[in-house]
């Protein structure tokens, strides 16, 4: 009686936690089956954002399952315990909030989760923006289908816009969700893996509302801060060295490219001081002011060729997308990298101390992003 009491113990067991587990997988599901629902036939973005989302949660599994299912690979394992080891180090010697994130694992069968749309006018370093809801005006639209990226992109550029479409490992729902670990990022080498995980949890702690450039500079300091460290508690001083040379030719880059933006800041104001709005250009000025940018941006994208080898440099936001160079390239670079040196410096102002430079970096938070910008160049140095 015992052994098949136990048997049919089990066998239940085997029937109810799966049906726990779809329940608990419907829970996570209905709101954006709803949103899906209200907005698949209308085609607008949102529908696709719902959709993408929505496809990510279904392909998700909790790690633990995945860790315990005989087909998984042995170096995805690894990975896995890795990400768990990444976790526990930034909840608790990073202060980040890491509770409930990362703790669920899919595949979904591509190189990237999203692809943004960068868009510049072709004489001018202002991007075009979009208005989402809870985060603000961003500058870049992004797409859970390439082609829908590419889509846009092609009718930008048709509208005379220079467009970038870069694909991206991951993103963050600054944890109104529990975001998963994805294929996208999972296999990349330790130091990469780690700074992308500790960016996206980055925007957890302090997220600027419309301001892109603040948020994804501020993720990038804690990025890099929490890789240095955690190279220096678990990887030999090899590990290290390479990080920091890896950082340097990535500065190098950033002060080309903010170099090169100032160039064309300047080539644009100094052509519309003297002929007015672009539209109203003579062919001759036209062509005068593309030569000048073209020769710039040639110069920088040989740097960029000399600094990465030929093969580009990784960040959080991805790699750095190949081809020819244009405002929208200027755009995405200034998004991730302008604001990063101030607050390299508030982070040096608090003698490193993490807590307090999330605590002055909420502080900004009541600031416009240009006040924000300008205080951040201020405490660079750079004002």
């Amino acid at each position: 009686m015992v052994t098949h009491g136990g048997s049919n113990s089990e066998s239940s067991a085997a029937r109810v936690a799966p049906q726990r587990a779809q329940r608990r997988r419907s829970a996570r599901l209905a709101p954006w089956l709803a949103v899906a629902g209200l907005l698949a036939g209308s085609g607008c973005y949102y529908g696709q954002a719902a959709r993408g989302h929505m496809e990510i949660e279904l392909k998700s599994r909790p790690v633990s399952r995945v860790m315990a299912d005989p087909a998984t690979e042995d170096h995805l394992r690894e990975r896995l315990e890795l990400s768990e080891q990444l976790l526990q180090f930034a909840e608790h010697e990073l202060a980040l909030p890491a509770a409930g994130a990362y703790r669920r694992y899919a595949d979904l069968g591509r190189p990237f989760v999203v692809w943004n749309v960068f868009a510049a006018p072709e004489f001018s370093l202002q991007p075009k923006r979009w208005r989402y809801p809870l985060v603000g005006r961003l500058a870049y639209r992004g797409y859970f289908n390439e082609q829908r990226a590419r889509d846009l992109a092609a009718q930008l550029e048709a509208g005379g816009f220079d467009v970038l479409v870069g694909g991206v490992p991951a993103y963050s729902t600054l944890g109104v969700f529990d975001d998963p670990l994805l294929n996208t990022f999972i296999q990349r080498p330790e130091a990469g893996f780690a700074a992308l995980l500790f960016h996206e949890l980055a925007h957890r702690r302090v997220f600027y509302r419309g301001d892109a450039a603040a948020s994804e500079a501020f993720a990038v300091t804690v990025e890099r801060e929490g890789t240095r460290r955690w190279l220096r508690a678990h990887r030999p001083a090899a590990d290290q060295l390479d990080y920091e040379r890896r950082l340097d030719r990535a500065r190098q880059l950033q002060r080309a490219a903010a170099a090169t933006r100032a160039q064309l800041t300047r080539l644009y104001a100094d052509a519309r001081r003297d002929g007015g709005p672009p539209e109203t250009w003579s062919d001759e000025r036209r062509e005068s002011v593309r030569k000048a940018k073209r020769e710039q941006l040639d110069a920088l994208a040989d740097q960029r060729r000399r600094l990465s080898g030929g093969n580009g440099l990784r960040s959080a936001a991805g790699r750095l997308p190949a081809g020819e160079l244009n405002n929208a390239h200027l755009i995405a670079s200034a998004t991730y990298h302008e604001l990063v040196p101030g607050f390299d410096a508030l982070l040096r102002h608090h003698d490193g101390d993490l807590k307090a430079f999330y605590r002055a970096a909420e502080q900004l938070k009541p600031l416009t992003p240009d006040q924000r910008r300008d205080w951040l160049h201020e405490m660079a140095g750079e004002h």
